[in-house]
């Protein structure tokens, strides 16, 4: 509300780029996405549809506090080169790992559904789409959809 309320006061002073416009319509076309199933009658609570629409508002907020602090004389090129080298560690570190691993490493650790079938106990798992149908119907049902 605050932010709301610092943006309706402060607007015919702004001098909004094209990448903060899009910023913007990004949260924009977020809100729209997220209250139309709500508004269509889902029985989510507008608690869980809010938490939802931040998770995906979240790189805007960075980017505001970003856009902030170098409109308020913050230096960021310390901070945008230590990303850019913990990006390239992380980066590397992914290429490494995907030539050093042997290829069981990848298929024991990144194969959900036999963890499905073996950890959780779910024999009749055997596609992502039956791990889903199992999770939400009863098991003597779950057969029949699944066909």
């Amino acid at each position: 509300m605050l932010l709301l309320y610092a943006l309706a006061t402060t607007w015919p002073s702004l001098r909004l780029r094209w990448f903060d416009q899009a910023a913007i319509a990004y949260v924009v076309l977020v809100m729209v996405y997220s209250a139309v199933p709500w508004l269509l009658g889902s029985h989510q609570t507008i608690t869980a549809v809010a938490a939802a629409a931040r998770e995906f508002v979240l790189p805007v907020e960075a980017y505001a506090l970003g856009r902030l602090a170098y409109l308020a004389g913050v230096d960021l090129k310390f901070i945008f080169k230590a990303f850019v080298a913990a990006s390239a560690v992380i980066a590397a570190t992914a290429v490494l790992e995907y030539f050093v691993l042997p290829i069981t490493f990848w298929s024991s650790t990144l194969d959900l559904v036999s963890f499905e079938r073996v950890v959780q106990g779910i024999p009749g798992a055997q596609t992502l789409w039956d791990i889903s149908l199992w999770a939400t119907m009863e098991r003597g049902r779950a057969h029949i959809l699944a066909q």
